[in-house]
């Protein structure tokens, strides 16, 4: 009897250190998820710059591994980016060059982590540069009219109303025109021709809007963003 419990209690105790040895060595290392895209904020696409030493500004990608990014910005005159004028890494968002005047460029812009895993390229945004027989000048920001900032309405349609102008009295102006619940509105109409529009809105409610004013070149100048509410 005393042979068969010695056995008994071997044989547990070898299955137990048995099943250490048989142990997960741990997972698989997982995988590097490459950062996100970064999304271009300027010169934006098809803007003319009346400046030829331009500042490239771009918005910070995210790593799902927290690694530290940097940027690999690519400038070209051509839209394939078969040659490139500047290709540049950094760890920055913005970045100024110096360009060619009368010219148009191309740019776009990608994130690299600590492992060398990059993101896709940025969507590419082309702009041009005035050229040197070429004098034009920004519209002046946009004034506002009505209603007046922080104003509470009583009404379901609101008529916002600006006043615009240019030093080039000769071009003519048209406005983009962007409004919303948020505080960075969404874009209503664009290339709107006259400096008032009419929207419908809701009561009890806080909206915003700005106006970006555009001139026969195509400069443009950005407003402030303002608000009203409703009763």
């Amino acid at each position: 009897m005393k042979n068969i419990v010695l056995i008994s209690v071997l044989w547990i105790f070898i299955s137990c250190g048995g099943g250490s040895k048989g142990g997960s060595k741990g997972g698989d290392k997982p995988s590097n998820t490459p950062p996100s895209v970064p999304g271009l904020i300027y010169p934006e696409s098809n803007m003319l710059c009346i400046d030829n030493v331009i500042t490239f500004k771009w918005k910070a990608s995210e790593d799902f591994e927290g690694d530290a990014l940097k940027y690999e910005i690519q400038v070209s005159d051509d839209s394939n980016f078969s040659s490139l004028l500047h290709a540049v890494e950094l760890t920055g968002v913005s970045k100024t060059f110096s360009l060619d005047k009368g010219a148009i460029y191309y740019w776009r812009v990608r994130a690299i982590d600590a492992t060398n895993a990059s993101s896709n390229f940025s969507v590419s945004y082309q702009f041009y540069t005035e050229g040197i027989a070429a004098i034009n000048y920004v519209p002046f920001l946009p004034i506002l009219v009505k209603p007046m900032l922080n104003q509470v309405l009583i009404t379901q349609n609101v008529t916002l109303e600006w006043e615009a102008s240019d030093v080039d009295v000769d071009d003519t102006l048209t406005y983009d025109v962007y409004f919303g619940e948020s505080s960075t509105p969404g874009l209503v109409v664009a290339a709107h021709p006259n400096k008032n529009y009419t929207q419908a809105v809701l009561s009890s409610k806080t909206y915003y809007w700005r106006i970006e004013v555009r001139d026969s070149a195509g400069a443009k100048s950005i407003g402030k963003t303002w608000l009203f509410k409703t009763d």
